[in-house]
């Protein structure tokens, strides 16, 4: 009788047939295909000996965790990414109630489960990994989670888990991945939900209302290597015991009302990092303390919507990995580093908005083949714009409140414009043609210039771009928003700083 069965990464897409004549059956796998229709549960309840079972990336549906009971000899159960719903587990019957569960491995993410976690989970004692994550999942988290001592890997993220975190989450010395993120999460974490997580690796809790309270004095019993706790009550004093912390490679602490100095130990920790994110916050000092050093590994760096102050270290310029760097809505001076270099490959986002900074922009900047996004508005930079600018293949350029003389760039060899603002500049000349050729161009923004002549005829295009345009906000820190129209007819403009379309028809 067959005892293995594995259909997986193929393109079935009919219904799962009911295998009514395979009651050895211990392996069945037919994850990654097109499977669509309720499962047939007379699968389990024929397959007494099934240890492993995997259905993830198909379209089925049904009440498949109803009835726990033919969990009994299952191992492995994988039904991540379909469309099954009903509660998570019924609490009444079955393996869940009766303790006799071996199950290793529960993957149900990305599904529409609902109803509370029941308190019979912690009969789970062989439970290795859990991800009940992008379900619709309600109510507290159940402190019978304290009992699963095997526990290696625990995901609740983007659920709509409620209530406080229980103490005994402490407990779980096996635990290497805590993710609760995106959840409704409340209460005050001390150092007891900590005490005992000596192989904690990665810790994420953002998009909670979490307030993080542990003694300045508190060393954590693990080495963290990515922690994000966006959201969280942090502050008001930067957290001390980060100082501790040898291996972390991802930080995001932003909008953590941290109202402090950065500490001169910061950059020492941050030696490793690949993605940091301190933005809204009211962080004081120079920015040296935080990246003032060589990392060379960072790729995604945000610090804006703080308080930090000096020049733009030329250490930037040695991070090859670079991909995003936001140091907009600080207090920033001197010039921009004139020491980028082509093997910045990666770096296709640069925000430096809002400071005040000087001087000419460096034709070094040109080297930047892959950049895509250049933010420079609200400074004091001036000179005429170096014509290798007109290389770069730029989707959004923001060279607004600034001091630039000259004419408008023409940007001949790109395409891929969208957005452009020079407004509030000296901008001297006539109006060039150019903007018109550029057929993914939604806003243009010439205004408060010293331009002359008449509005080209063919801007009457501009018209037509609106009925299908988008509106881009300038946040205050991470990626931008982009809102259709009838969105942003339903949100504030206070608080943002908005690119309108420029519409208008020639004159004569």
């Amino acid at each position: 009788s067959l005892r293995f069965l594995d259909l997986s990464q193929n393109s079935m897409s009919s219904s799962i047939p009911r295998f009514q004549n395979f009651s050895k059956l211990e392996h069945l796998d037919l994850s990654d295909n097109d499977l669509q229709g309720i499962f047939p549960t007379i699968i389990l309840e024929n397959s007494q000996w099934l240890k492993f079972l995997d259905v993830s990336s198909n379209r089925m549906e049904g009440e498949l965790l109803k009835n726990s009971s033919s969990f009994c000899n299952l191992q492995v159960l994988s039904l991540r990414s379909n469309k099954f719903s009903g509660r998570i587990f019924n609490a009444h019957n079955g393996a869940l109630n009766s303790g006799r569960s071996n199950l290793k491995t529960v993957d149900v993410s990305d599904n529409n489960f609902s109803g509370h976690l029941p308190n019979q989970f912690g009969n789970f004692k062989d439970l290795v990994f859990l991800d009940l994550s992008q379900n619709s999942i309600s109510g507290p988290i159940s402190a019978t989670l304290g009992q699963l001592s095997s526990l290696r890997i625990l995901n609740l993220s983007f659920n709509n888990l409620s209530g406080k975190i229980p103490e005994n989450i402490g407990l779980l010395s096996n635990l290497e991945v805590m993710d609760i993120g995106n959840n409704q999460l409340d209460g005050i974490l001390t150092q007891i939900h900590f005490a005992n997580l000596t192989n904690l690796i990665v810790l994420n809790m953002y998009s909670n209302k979490l307030v993080i309270n542990v003694g300045t004095s508190w060393v954590p019993p693990f080495q963290i290597q990515e922690i994000l706790i966006s959201s969280c009550k942090v502050g008001p004093k930067f957290p001390n015991w980060l100082r501790t912390q040898k291996k972390v490679l991802v930080l995001d602490m932003s909008n953590a009302s941290i109202s402090d100095e950065v500490p001169h130990w910061l950059s020492n920790v941050l030696s490793s990092i690949e993605q940091l994110d301190l933005s809204g916050n009211m962080l004081r000092g120079n920015i040296s303390r935080i990246i003032g050093k060589k990392m060379p590994l960072l790729t995604q760096v945000s610090l804006s919507g703080n308080n930090l102050s000096g020049k733009i270290p030329n250490s930037l310029c040695t991070s090859d990995e670079l991909s995003f760097l936001d140091l907009s809505k600080d207090q920033l001076f001197g010039r921009l580093p004139q020491c980028w270099r082509k093997s910045q490959a990666f770096l296709e986002w640069i925000s430096l908005g809002d400071n005040k900074l000087n001087g000419q922009i460096p034709s070094s900047l040109c080297h930047l083949e892959k950049l895509k996004v250049l933010g420079l508005h609200k400074n004091g930079l001036n000179g005429v714009l170096p014509k290798c600018l007109q290389q770069l293949d730029l989707e959004i350029l923001d060279l607004s409140d600034n001091q630039f003389t000259g004419r408008v760039p023409l940007f001949n060899n790109t395409r891929s414009f969208e957005i452009i603002d020079l407004g509030r500049n000296y901008f001297t000349g006539d109006i060039p043609l150019q903007p018109c050729h550029l057929a993914k161009l939604q806003y243009l923004s010439l205004n408060h210039n010293n331009l002359y002549g008449v509005i080209p005829r063919c801007f009457n295009k501009f018209s037509r771009m609106w009925e299908n345009s988008t509106l881009y906000f300038r946040s205050t820190g991470g990626f931008p928003l982009c809102l259709t129209q009838k969105e942003q007819q339903e949100n504030s403009p206070a608080h943002s700083h908005i690119y309108f379309p420029l519409i208008s028809r020639a004159t004569g």
